[in-house]
C-alpha cells in the first residue's frame, strides 16, 4: 500500500488523473469529429452547443489543475 503523504506518490497520481481527462477529451473530439461528418443539415447549432459544452469542460480542467 503507498502512502498518499509522500510527495512521488502524490504526483504519480495526480500525474494518472490527468491522462485520464487527456483520454476523455481526445475521445469528446472524436465523436465530434464523427458527428459533424456525419451531420444532417440544420443540426450545427445542436453540435456547436455540445462542443461548447466540452470547451467549458476542458477549461475547468485546466483551471482545477492550475489550482493544484
Amino acid at each position: 500500500m503507498t502512502d498518499m503523504t509522500d510527495a512521488a506518490a502524490q504526483a504519480a497520481m495526480k500525474k494518472q488523473f490527468r491522462s485520464m481527462r487527456c483520454d476523455l477529451e481526445l475521445q469528446a473530439a472524436d465523436q465530434l469529429h464523427q458527428n459533424i461528418q456525419t451531420a444532417a443539415p440544420g443540426s450545427a447549432p445542436i453540435i456547436e452547443a455540445e462542443a461548447d459544452a466540452w470547451l467549458v469542460r476542458a477549461n475547468a480542467y485546466t483551471q482545477s489543475e492550475r489550482a493544484d
